[in-house]
This record gives structure tokens, sequence and C-alpha cells, in this order.
């Protein structure tokens, strides 16, 4: 749920929004593209939009793609129809093996377009049944399959009740990046609605929601200059200036000067709150990805499970973290920009050292029955290739690619056949 602070200065946007959820009730499907920085509210707003159709009566379904190199092929639409059928069979389905298809010989593309069309039909007679809406979020990681998937489902629901709600980070996405080439052949068949950066009355409306009272005018204007308008970069540095004005006895008595000049600084200055073993915890946490469990922190540092634990509930009241809903779900840092800062302190030996014992340990849970992909493994044991993982990354990332061939992820598949021997390069083992 999302609350008043996380939707300052987003009006315009929701009504637009709320006015395409209601077409799509009305069978006039389509995709709606938010873009803009990291930080600027677009999963916000997706947030608020998804509350939104639910109240309305639609079903609401979410799938984010990951920015690590581990998440198999078509991930956000795996997530989007465990959302829809928990339980359900396993998507995609492995291709058909030879004595099972005479035409096994058909090429790869006729093979996606049937995988496509299957699963596009699904959604259409799911949303015949009740309007739904589908979020797809930080496209900019998803892999070129689901991009693809996306483009051909764009097609068909022009006359459907279904809305395809997508959000990336333009900035992130280099012109020749093909995942760049394939956002650009969605978003020119779909509505796209940037997110700008905040006005100056908005960023003091954004603080007053977090201070309590109105900031100084001289105040907001200084915020708003060194944030740049962006809505989490003025949220940090507000806590910040409450927590200083918690010692100074009134708020806006911290000097300009002290403001950070950034969410870098504000985001340092959160985490060096935090205790040394909670700051080795989130650094292994950082490594792991956007989702971890204390089980695979406590295997990869060597702590007690529930030592492990009592730091990331330490991190979660820092509002570093975000603790799961439910006992056996997984923690999250609370915004992607934490992971990242945590991350970029690692220098490369100790990356590496980290990599390999996460992949080690993922190994052991994929050993013991663990839902533990190749792909996952051969991501982690890559990035450890220098700390002596060579040999596990060109075994897992073999493995990889022929796990990706079968769900006909084909990319995925080139993607791994080419890590695996830039690592056969790197050790000189060709």
């Amino acid at each position: 749920m999302t609350t008043g602070s996380d939707l300052v200065g987003r009006g315009e946007v929701l009504a637009r929004l709320r006015r395409a959820v209601e077409e799509a009730a009305a069978g006039r499907g389509q995709v709606v593209l938010l873009t803009g920085d990291a930080g600027i509210g677009k999963t916000a707003v997706a947030s608020a939009v998804a509350d939104h159709a639910r109240r309305a009566g639609a079903q609401v379904a979410w799938g984010s793609a990951w920015q690590g190199e581990g998440a198999p092929g078509y991930w956000p639409w795996v997530q989007v129809l465990r959302s829809l059928d928990p339980g359900g069979r396993t998507w995609p389905p492995p291709a058909p093996a030879a004595e099972q298809a005479p035409a096994a010989e058909q090429a790869p593309a006729a093979a996606r377009f049937q995988l496509f069309d299957e699963l596009t039909s699904t959604l259409l007679a799911r949303a015949r049944q009740r309007p739904l809406l589908l979020v797809l979020d930080d496209l900019q990681w998803a892999d070129p399959a689901s991009l693809l998937l996306l483009d051909f489902l764009a097609r068909r629901i022009r006359v459907a009740p279904l809305l395809v709600v997508g959000t990336y980070r333009e900035p992130e996405l280099a012109p020749e990046d093909p995942v760049a080439r394939q956002v650009a052949e969605v978003a020119a068949g779909a509505t796209v609605l940037p997110l700008a950066a905040l006005s100056e009355a908005e960023v003091g409306g954004l603080m007053a929601a977090i201070l309590g009272q109105e900031p100084e005018p001289a105040l907001a204007a200084d915020v708003r200059r060194r944030t740049g308008g962006n809505p989490f970069f003025v949220q940090q540095v507000t806590r910040l200036l409450l927590a200083q004005a918690a010692a100074d006895g009134r708020v806006g008595a911290a000097d300009a000067a002290g403001i950070p000049l950034g969410v870098r600084e504000a985001v340092g200055r959160r985490l060096a709150r935090l205790s040394e073993g909670c700051a080795e915890v989130l650094t292994a946490a950082a490594v792991v990805g956007q989702e971890f469990s204390p089980a695979l922190l406590a295997s990869v540092t060597g702590r007690p499970g529930s030592a492990v634990t009592d730091l990331l509930e330490e991190a979660a009241r820092a509002r570093v973290l975000s603790a799961p809903a439910e006992p056996t779900g997984s923690w999250r840092f609370a915004h992607d920009l934490f992971r990242e800062a945590v991350h970029q302190r690692l220098g490369a030996a100790d990356a590496a050292r980290l990599h390999l014992a996460v992949g080690r340990a993922l190994q052991q849970q994929r050993a013991a029955g663990g839902g533990v992909s190749p792909a996952l493994l051969a991501h982690h044991f890559v990035r450890a290739a220098a700390a002596g993982g060579a040999g596990e990354a060109v075994a897992w990332s073999a493995t990889a690619a022929e796990e990706a061939t079968g769900r006909l992820a084909h990319e995925e598949a080139a993607r791994h056949r080419q890590r695996a021997l830039e690592v056969l390069e790197a050790s000189g083992r060709t």
C-alpha cells in the first residue's frame, strides 16, 4: 500500500492511469509505460494504480525484472502467472521431446510464436472473466524474450479488458543495448508517461508529510536544488533532517551546508548508523540480489541464523530493508538504491569472494532440493571466477544454456554460452 507522501506531485499521472483502468474494464485495453530516473516514483505510482484497480473489482498481477543475470528467461511473466494461479503448472513449459513432436525440427521462431500465443490467449481468457491489470516493474532489466512477449501481447489487447502498466529507467538504457531497442518497439504502440522531478512547492509538500509540519521555504528550496526534485532523494534527506532536529530541538535547525549533496551521501549516512555486524550482513545481501533469506545469509557469513535475523531487523528499523509480510517470506532492500550503494562499496576482490560464497551456499540449497535455478548459480560463479569459481562458472553456464534452450529463451542461452567462453579465455583454459 502506498502512502500519501509517496504520491506528492503525481496527481495528473494517477488520473490518467485511473482512466486507463476504466477504459480497460470497458474492453479497451492498452499498454502504459512509466519512465524516469531511479527514485522518481514509478513503482509507487504503479502500486497506487494497482490498489485502485483492486477496489474497482479488477484482478491484479505483478512481475518484476531482476538486475542480475541469475534470473531465468521470462522471469517477470513467471511471477505474473504465479500470482494469478498459485500452485499452478510451471510456465514456460519445457520444449517437447523429439519423439513427442513430429515437427521438432520446426524453426525456433515458430515454436516461440506458439508459446507466446498460448500465454497471451490464457491472459486474455482470464481478463474476459474479470478485468485484469498486469504490472511489469523495472523493464530496463528484463530479458529480451520477456520484452518480445510484451510486444506480442500489446498487439492483442486493444479490444480486451486488460491493462498492462510497465516501468523502466530510461536513462539506464544505452541506445546500442538490444533491450533499449525492444523497449522502444513496445513504447511505439504504448502510452508513455514520463515522471518529472518535483517542483519546489511539491518538495515542500513531501517534506511536510514526513516532518509533520511545513518546512521553511529556504530549506525546501535548498533540498529541491540539492536533490534535483527526486522524491526518493527528498525523502532520505528529510528523514536525516528529522533525525538531526531531534537533537537540535526544532526542524530546520540543520545548517544548509550539512544537507547531503545527493542520495549517495544520504544513503551513506543512513548506513553509517548501523552496527558493524549489520553492515557485514547487508553487504552479503547486496551480493545475493533483490531478495534474500536469513538462512542463506547465515551460510554466507558464518553467523548463526538467529543472529542474522536480529541484524536484519536492525536494518529494517533504519528503513534500509523491508521485512517480509509472511514469516517464510523473503527480506529485501527498501529501495534498489540502498542495495546499489552497499554493493558499490565493495572492491573487486571482495565482491568475487562473496559471489563465490553465495554461489556455493546456493549450490548446497539446490542439492538439498531447493528451487535454485542453474541461471542463478551461473551468475554468481561467473562473478566469482577470479576467486576460484571458474570451473563452476563454466559448468553451470553450460547447464543454464541447456535449460534456457529448453524454454525457448534463445537469447538467454546464447548469453550463458558467451559467458562460459569468456571465463575459459580469462582463465587460460581454452
